[in-house]
């Protein structure tokens, strides 16, 4: 992806380019540390497995790449790739009932296996997981996409059914977005023990002529969903995206600068304050404790953005109360200069200072999401862009720069 030529910055100016989607392209691409692999939606729209500590440019969104950063999570079903590996049915589930004439089919589905469930004639028949233990009085998210033109089947069908657990649930093919996607939260009462099957036949007969496929199911801790963790037979971490970049001096600007975040944020906070520790979402400085930054934080559905110079915190802006979304694309940028300080965001100025800027510390650094033994924040989001700029901009540059 190009970026955008900005034709209202004066010549003369520098811009420095923190992110790259090339990964080997330029001074300021991000170093990342994740301990496990994780996948992508690569640009042939195929879901494939990065290897540990590469970063993970996703083109889920479509032709335009971003950064995906995302909190450890395990996926708890521990045959979630659907590899027939010769057998009848997929390596790891039974078929429950088996009335009437009925078959199951492997397909490959961007990359990834995939289930086909034919009810030839009238009966029941679906795929059980088998035994699971999950964790008692915790939502979980189940998220299992299905291949609408692969799918024949009425709204009213259940497809999918949680069985003991102290508490059931049924979910239709209904509960489907236009997508495929079947996302749903689940808590397990005191009973955590239980099964969980998928298919036309989940809870009842169903008439001939129905099928049903599906591909890359992922139960998971939390009421937000993650990217597809394949598992063959156990469970699977993916451990945390841990992205900083030091070096970069000569791209921020010291005396004055303004800095662009285009961004969409994964993970909704809502008003819940035990989830203050992972708003952050990420800060430009001189080091990771807050002593010379520029930062911009997720605060109770609230976007916030402070300058700390040299121990002093000023408030530059704080958006509307309810206006920070998860799964919503937003344009921020922040011009830092003595006396003339503000934040734009889609387009909008939502806040300014006069207060004076004096750094002490040079600043050379940039975190998304770090962890050491004093400092931790995780937070999911995807990121198609930031930039820095060594003067501070003009508010019609920074409109412009951040209309959506």
């Amino acid at each position: 992806m190009a970026i955008p030529t900005l034709t209202m910055i004066p010549s003369g100016y520098k811009a420095g380019k923190l992110y790259s989607v090339l990964p080997t392209n330029g001074d300021g691409d991000f170093t990342t540390t994740r301990s496990s692999s994780g996948t992508r939606v690569n640009k042939d729209g195929l879901t494939e497995t990065m290897a540990i500590n590469v970063p993970r440019l996703d083109y889920s969104d479509g032709s335009c790449p971003s950064l995906l950063l995302e909190r450890s999570s395990t996926n708890l079903l521990p045959y979630s790739t659907l590899a027939f590996n010769g057998g009848a049915s997929p390596t790891g589930y039974s078929i429950g009932f088996g009335t009437g004439t009925y078959s199951y089919e492997e397909l490959i589905y961007n990359g990834q296996g995939a289930s086909k469930q034919t009810q030839i004639t009238t009966g029941r028949s679906y795929l059980d997981t088998g035994s699971l233990i999950l964790t008692a009085n915790v939502e979980h998210t189940l998220k299992i996409q299905f291949i609408l033109a692969e799918c024949n089947a009425n709204a009213s069908d259940v497809i999918v059914f949680f069985t003991n657990f102290g508490a059931s649930a049924t979910y239709t093919f209904g509960d489907i977005d236009s997508d495929g996607i079947l996302d749903v939260k689940f808590n397990p009462l005191s009973d955590n023990i239980g099964n969980i099957r998928i298919g036309l036949g989940a809870n009842g007969n169903i008439i001939g002529g129905s099928y049903l496929t599906f591909t890359q199911p992922q139960l998971e801790v939390g009421s937000t969903a993650t990217s597809f963790i394949p598992t063959s037979g156990s469970t699977v971490t993916r451990t945390d995206d841990l992205v900083k970049k030091g070096g970069l001096s000569n791209l921020i600007g010291q005396v004055e600068g303004t800095v662009f975040l285009d961004f969409e944020y994964l993970l909704d906070l809502g008003t819940d304050a035990a989830n203050d520790a992972l708003r952050d979402i990420f800060i430009v400085g001189s080091d990771f404790n807050n002593t010379n930054v520029i930062s911009v934080d997720n605060y109770r559905s609230q976007f916030r953005v402070f300058i700390t110079a040299n121990g002093v915190t000023s408030s530059i802006g704080t958006s509307t109360a309810g206006s920070s979304q998860a799964n919503t694309r937003y344009k921020l940028a922040i011009r830092y200069k003595n006396g003339d300080s503000k934040a734009f965001l889609n387009g909008v100025q939502i806040g300014s200072s006069t207060n004076s800027v004096n750094f002490t510390n040079t600043l050379d650094s940039v975190f998304f999401s770090y962890n050491n033994s004093t400092n931790i924040f995780k937070n999911q989001k995807r990121v198609y862009d930031l930039r820095t700029y060594t003067q501070g901009l003009l508010d019609a540059e920074l409109i412009q720069l951040t209309t959506i």
